[in-house]
C-alpha cells in the first residue's frame, strides 16, 4: 500500500493538543495500545508520535520497523476524530528538545481536559511523560471517525 498525503488542515490537527492513541499487534498477536504525547507530520508526510516507554512498555516493544499501526487523533471538546493507519519506520529515544515538546503537549492536554471537568488525578493516570520515545510511521490510509454519518469513510472519499 502506498503512502497517503496528509492535507494541511489534518497536519495542523495532528500537531495540536488532541488526544491520541496508537495500537499495534503485540506479543502473540495481542493488541497493545499506548497514548500519544504529541505528534507532528514531517515534510515527507511521515508522522512522528511520542509515547511513554515507561507507561506503555508492551506497545513500545511491538513498535518495530514494518509493524502495522492504527492511530487515532481526537479533539476532546468536539469528538472530531481521525484514524490514520500506517507502517512503523523506526523508533528512537526522545531528544531533550522532544521532551520539552512532550511536556508542553501534556500540560496543554491537562488544561483542556480539566476545563472539560476531568480531575487532574484521572488524567495523570494515562498521561505520563516518563521516558518518551519518538515513533515514526508512514501513513497508508486516513479515515474520518467523528461520530455521525461520515464515520468510517476514507478521508479522500469525503473531499
Amino acid at each position: 500500500m502506498d503512502a497517503v498525503l496528509i492535507p494541511k488542515d489534518l497536519r495542523d490537527f495532528i500537531a495540536s493538543p488532541v488526544l491520541m492513541l496508537v495500537s499495534v499487534a503485540g506479543a502473540g498477536g495481542a493488541l497493545a495500545i499506548a497514548r500519544g504525547l504529541g505528534a507532528e507530520v514531517g515534510p515527507d508526510g511521515e508522522i512522528d508520535m511520542f509515547v511513554s516507554r515507561a507507561q506503555w512498555p508492551d506497545a513500545v516493544a511491538a513498535l518495530t520497523p514494518g509493524a502495522k499501526v492504527a492511530t487515532t487523533f481526537v479533539q476532546p471538546a468536539t469528538y472530531e476524530t481521525y484514524q490514520v493507519k500506517g507502517v512503523v519506520r523506526w523508533t528512537a529515544p526522545a531528544s531533550a528538545a522532544d521532551r520539552l515538546g512532550v511536556k508542553a503537549y501534556a500540560d496543554a492536554v491537562l488544561a483542556i481536559l480539566c476545563g472539560l471537568g476531568l480531575r487532574r488525578h484521572q488524567i495523570l493516570a494515562f498521561l505520563s511523560a516518563d521516558d518518551p520515545i519518538r515513533l515514526r510511521f508512514a501513513p497508508q490510509a486516513v479515515f474520518l471517525q467523528t461520530p455521525g454519518p461520515g464515520a468510517g469513510q476514507p478521508l479522500e472519499s469525503l473531499a
